[in-house]
């Protein structure tokens, strides 16, 4: 459960944000080198990439999966296999490809925050 605030007032504090994301409630960015403008668009970016939950990764997994489970289904294990059987064979390919998915968004989600702190990092030091 996400319990600080930060306020960033130096260049070297953004990669608290990094560090840490899963306890972090609030982002207040108060760096003089960033216009007023551009603050507070960059507050509510930090706060989008803050919490990564992976789903839109793990719908698109979920999603082409499908052809594969049917498969499973129809071909993958003999005929006089028991119904249930092949039905949760089918199932645990979908749910697998969706939990592969959702890691695979939270990782990504976990690495676009860290490059966006990068390059903030870079543009209020120069």
């Amino acid at each position: 459960m996400p319990t600080t605030d930060l306020r960033i007032t130096q260049p070297h504090q953004l990669w608290e944000i990094v560090r840490q994301a899963d306890q972090v409630r609030r982002i207040k960015l108060d760096l003089p080198q960033l216009p007023d403008d551009r603050r507070a668009l960059t507050e509510h970016r930090l706060a989008q990439l803050i919490r990564p939950c992976g789903c839109t990764e793990g719908a698109i997994a979920m999603l082409i999966s499908i052809p594969f489970a049917f498969t499973v289904y129809q071909w993958g294990l003999p005929p006089e296999a028991a119904l249930g059987l092949r039905l949760s064979s089918a199932l645990a390919v979908v749910v697998g490809a969706s939990l592969i998915g959702k890691a695979i968004g939270i990782f990504r989600g976990k690495r676009a925050l860290h490059d966006y702190v990068q390059r903030l990092f870079t543009e209020v030091q120069s």
